[in-house]
């Protein structure tokens, strides 16, 4: 059975770990980990899941900060512009909510980040969050919990040595999409939708 002092102590490194901008550790293979070791059942899966999303979650807030306090540097930027007129639209809802269940790229720490030199609204922001982080917690956690169970059956692959090599990457992902002109993209990926519908 899974302790409070446990939950909090995931719910810590989630936090901590989503809290790095860009750098997004491997929180949901250490919560697979302990689950492991603790014995999976679903009361304590969802507790899991719960902890983790909420800590992963509330963390972006501190991508927003530094959004808002970097505001007059990036009030400029032809992303923050692209992602200030389309913020109070449903389709910015529906791409953070997204964004935030997507594995690997950070992509809703630009938003927050964004986000945060607009000016939009945070608590809007946070409750899309924590229902999609919560929803990515359970969906990464079961596929590592299988994951983790398959590797240690054909190699010696240690989880944390898995966990470095996927923060580098992440790191470098997450470079590679802020140097993305955001609207550029969005802009041909309309134009070839409008392509295709109109065959």
């Amino acid at each position: 059975m899974l302790s409070i002092a446990l939950l909090v102590f995931l719910f810590a490194i989630s936090f901590l770990f989503n809290a790095t901008p860009f750098f997004g550790g491997p929180y949901t293979l250490i919560a697979a980990t302990v689950l492991l070791q603790s014995g999976v059942n679903p009361l304590s899966f969802l507790l899991v899941c719960i902890f983790t999303g909420l800590g992963a979650s509330l963390s972006k807030s501190v991508m927003y900060f530094i959004g808002l306090s970097a505001k007059k540097p990036l009030q400029k930027n032809r992303n923050v512009l692209f992602i200030k007129r389309i913020g109070v639209n449903r389709g910015f809802s529906v791409t953070l909510f997204i964004a935030s269940v997507m594995p690997f790229l950070p992509m809703d720490d630009f938003l927050y980040l964004a986000g945060g030199a607009a000016k939009l609204n945070v608590l809007s922001m946070l409750e899309i969050s924590i229902i999609a982080k919560i929803i990515k917690s359970s969906i990464e956690i079961g596929t590592e919990i299988l994951g983790l169970k398959g590797i240690s059956e054909l190699t010696n692959v240690n989880p944390v040595e898995i966990g470095i090599i996927s923060i580098v990457a992440f790191s470098v992902l997450g470079y590679i999409i802020f140097k993305i002109d955001w609207e550029k993209t969005y802009e041909e990926a309309m134009k070839h939708v409008r392509q295709l519908t109109q065959r």
